[in-house]
């Protein structure tokens, strides 16, 4: 854990950003998004000037496309309310551009997954004593919604779900690769030191992240969650088993303790944090019902503007121009769409969310095609599959991805992800 919190050179920096992101309550207010674009950028500038690999195709076509529709804000006007949704956007792409061309080895690229997991264990730490504290209150002051419910370091518990779940998975990977880790000495007691030091960061965040999961009392964050785990489980549990040839290999022959271990890990999670998120699916199982009738009146207002939109940060003025005497009240206390496919379509119409479909299944096609071209790493590569999938799903449901800590963490990863298959073979 020493180790991964003293990774502090400039190749460490967009995951201190992130970092910074979440505390500022995820960055979700308009200047904090603005003030993180300006380190991102200028990080992006330092990297075109003197890193390596130069831009690739698709990625100088999305940086045109982005400034392209950047300008088209600028020129009809709408520069103002656009503003922080473009400093959002531009900081998450900034991540994607950065991180493969700082993390260029084995070593940095796994230094990196740890101190997010370090960062994020202490994250979780401080926000479940806040919880517990008062469930009423974050960071001392009171809640303005999802009372009794952890959000920290969110307003949103959703949000929280969602990042946290993002968390979990990564750490089950993680403590996947430190079980088939083989020790480097022989001596019984090197190899139990090692062994255990190597489970430190994964098991520690397990506990702590779950728990916060659980708290958060997202119906549908957490059993999505909890599914991308069982999803990581079998898919990386089948690949490697494929790939012994249907024989334990020799680094796992002495480790049949594995998954017991994880059950009992998440049914400890369950007991100590799980009773709210149970409670909350036998008072209204996943709680669709005010979604889909707010879903139903945002696909109709797609019809006001269906090819490009209202422009990016054009939600509240739709929200309000749709809403009627009946639900007004509860309408403008909306603040997204809880859907990102009618988020995108509301704001950028048709064009924008099929562009902003193909820049997403690019990235997950590209890593999923790497499996097949890595040797190592495999799991975390599968890690950021599954992730990007959890995430995507519950943005069906909710607006963590507007969020641009989170988007930023998934960028992150994602960029990790690249970085690995960027790696030359050996390094």
């Amino acid at each position: 854990m020493v180790t991964a919190l003293h990774t502090y050179s400039w190749r460490a920096l967009p995951v201190w950003l992130v970092a910074i992101a979440a505390l500022l309550y995820g960055a979700d207010e308009p200047l904090a998004s603005l003030a993180l674009f300006w380190p991102a950028a200028f990080l992006t500038i330092g990297v075109l000037l003197f890193g390596r690999p130069v831009p690739t195709f698709p990625e100088t076509a999305l940086f045109c496309v982005f400034a392209m529709v950047a300008g088209i804000h600028v020129w009809t006007g709408r520069w103002p309310v656009a503003a922080p949704e473009f400093a959002a956007l531009a900081f998450s792409l900034a991540l994607l551009f950065v991180v493969p061309r700082l993390a260029r080895t084995r070593a940095v690229i796994t230094k990196l997954f740890d101190l997010i997991l370090v960062l994020g264990a202490i994250l979780a730490f401080f926000a479940f004593l806040d919880f517990v504290t008062d469930t009423t209150t974050q960071w001392g002051q009171p809640k303005p919604y999802h009372s009794g419910r952890l959000s920290t370091p969110f307003l949103s518990a959703n949000t929280a779900a969602t990042f946290y779940g993002a968390l979990v998975i990564l750490a089950m990977a993680r403590l996947l690769c430190a079980v088939r880790a083989k020790p480097p000495s022989r001596q019984s007691g090197d190899r139990t030191g090692h062994r255990l030091k190597t489970l430190i960061i994964p098991v520690s965040t397990l506990i702590l992240c779950g728990s916060d999961l659980f708290l958060t009392a997202s119906r549908a964050g957490i059993s999505l969650a909890m599914s991308g785990v069982i999803l990581l489980l079998i898919w990386d549990g089948l690949a490697h088993w494929r790939q012994s040839g249907g024989a334990a290999p020799p680094s796992q022959r002495n480790l049949p303790w594995l998954f017991p271990l994880i059950a009992c890990l998440l049914g400890l999670l369950f007991m100590m944090s799980g009773t709210l998120y149970a409670s909350r699916l036998d008072l209204d199982g996943l709680g669709m019902g005010n979604r889909a009738q707010a879903f139903a009146a945002y696909w109709e207002a797609l019809r006001l503007r269906p090819v490009f939109g209202d422009g990016l940060g054009s939600f509240a003025y739709t929200n309000d121009l749709i809403a009627t005497a009946s639900q007004a009240e509860v309408r403008q206390l909306q603040g997204a769409a809880h859907n990102v496919l009618l988020q995108w379509g509301l704001q950028a119409g048709i064009a924008g969310t099929v562009a902003m479909l193909i820049v997403w299944s690019g990235l997950w096609e590209g890593i999923r095609r790497g499996l097949r071209m890595r040797r190592r790493q495999r799991t975390e590569l599968r890690a950021v599959l599954v992730i990007m999938l959890v995430v995507a799903a519950h943005g069906m449901v909710d607006y963590a991805l507007e969020i641009p800590a989170m988007s930023g963490l998934l960028a992150l990863l994602i960029g990790l992800a690249r970085a690995i298959l960027w790696r030359r073979q050996g390094r």
